[in-house]
């Protein structure tokens, strides 16, 4: 993107198509991560596989980078950016999803 910084530059098909069974069949790849990341368009896509991802994080304690990703997110699915949140040790966001997420 020219002129304008972001903190996420993604493939929203690569989201859209991510299956809860790929999850299960790899969790225990998991369990020798240092950190674990990911962005909030899963919310969209598979909340099921996010939420899981981060429970585990939090029970094994691996610390967990959330990325709000987009205001849309923020705007229309707060209550799922928040679960995300929830279970967060850093969380990154570009000035405009910061200042949709003030002031929600």
């Amino acid at each position: 993107m020219v002129e304008k910084e972001r903190t996420l530059c993604a493939n929203l098909a690569a989201a859209c198509k991510y299956s809860i069974q790929h999850l299960n069949d790899n969790i225990n790849a998991l369990h020798d991560s240092k950190i674990i990341y990911t962005s909030s368009f899963f919310i969209t896509s598979n909340f099921e596989a996010l939420v899981q991802v981060a429970e585990f994080a939090t029970n094994n304690n691996i610390p967990f980078g959330f990325n709000l990703s987009a205001v849309f997110l923020i705007q229309f699915e707060l209550e799922k950016v928040k679960k995300g949140i929830e279970h967060s040790d850093y969380l990154f966001a570009n000035e405009d999803e910061a200042a949709a997420f003030g002031i929600s």
